[in-house]
């Protein structure tokens, strides 16, 4: 990777992140939603990446950078030079 600062953004689904099931369930699985579930629904789900920060590469080309993951959480991370 070239060396230099870089905008980091993780686009993350998984337990209680973009998670669909969870927020049906928090809503009490209703059969109709409301406007202010649907509301609630597509806030806490919309895809937007929970983390948008900046990063630097070293001299070696080496990102060290840690990550929490659940067993079942999906990641997509795009690093874009500045």
């Amino acid at each position: 990777m070239p060396k230099g600062k870089h905008s980091l953004e993780l686009y993350k689904v998984g337990y209680r992140v973009n998670d669909a099931y969870a927020t049906d369930l928090d809503l009490g699985s209703p059969s109709q939603l409301t406007k202010a579930q649907a509301a609630q629904f597509k806030t806490a789900n919309s895809g937007a990446p929970p983390s948008h920060v900046s990063v630097k590469v070293g001299k070696d080309g080496v990102l060290n950078q840690e990550f929490n993951l659940r067993e079942n959480d999906v990641c997509l991370l795009i690093l874009k030079k500045h």
